[in-house]
């Protein structure tokens, strides 16, 4: 059973947490959790905790999730109840706001999932089955027509199907039955580049340390 405190505006994960996240934005709420929990799950948070420039002491501000978010990304890596890199992933698909276009977002994705199977005979469907409900997490309707063409090239995330009915709502606003799926409203823009990044796990600056 996992340990967990909760206070007004503090959690505590783990039995011996050496580790402060605090949220300014969430009125300065804190997480306290254990660092080798995460590097265990994350190889994201692997790169970063075990970097020479990190102190044990460090408190790391986050200031591109919401506080409630990152208590829910860290309790599911106590339960296992899911991967945290996928949950990861969706929480950013989720976000209403992003600093870099949905394309680029899309092609992050799959280099992720070229880098996943890096080394292994693979298919586009499994890249499909890998993502699940997340694909429609993508705003393809909010792409342009070039775009949606190199979304084409294989490996893509998208049937054929799914290629003509999207080309058809971006050049003519003709409505078909894929489109119940995805959201046509365009994210708002944030201005760090953060997504990208983590999405790619190249050491994301999705906090500062003080």
């Amino acid at each position: 059973m996992n340990s967990e405190t909760s206070l007004t505006n503090c959690k505590v994960f783990g039995k011996n947490p050496d580790i402060t996240f605090v949220f300014p934005s969430n009125g300065g709420a804190t997480l306290r959790t254990e660092r080798y929990k995460l590097i265990q799950k994350s190889e994201v948070f692997q790169k970063q905790f075990t970097s020479s420039s990190f102190k044990a002491e460090d408190r790391i501000i986050i200031t591109d999730i919401f506080f409630d978010t990152f208590c829910e990304l860290v309790a599911h890596v106590y339960e296992q109840t899911i991967e945290p890199h996928k949950r990861i992933l969706e929480i950013i698909l989720e976000s209403t706001s992003f600093s870099i276009s949905e394309f680029e977002l899309y092609t992050a994705i799959v280099d992720m999932l070229k880098r996943n199977y890096e080394g292994r005979v693979y298919s586009e469907e499994d890249f499909r089955k890998k993502m699940g409900r997340m694909i429609y997490l993508i705003r393809f309707p909010t792409m342009t027509v070039p775009e949606l063409v190199s979304c084409a090239k294989k490996p893509s995330l998208l049937n054929e199907r799914q290629l003509l009915d999207l080309q058809l709502w971006v050049q003519e606003k003709i409505y078909t039955d894929t489109l119940q799926f995805f959201s046509v409203v365009s994210r708002t823009k944030t201005p760090e580049p953060i997504e990208k990044a983590i999405i790619l796990s190249q050491s994301p600056p999705i906090y500062t340390i003080q």
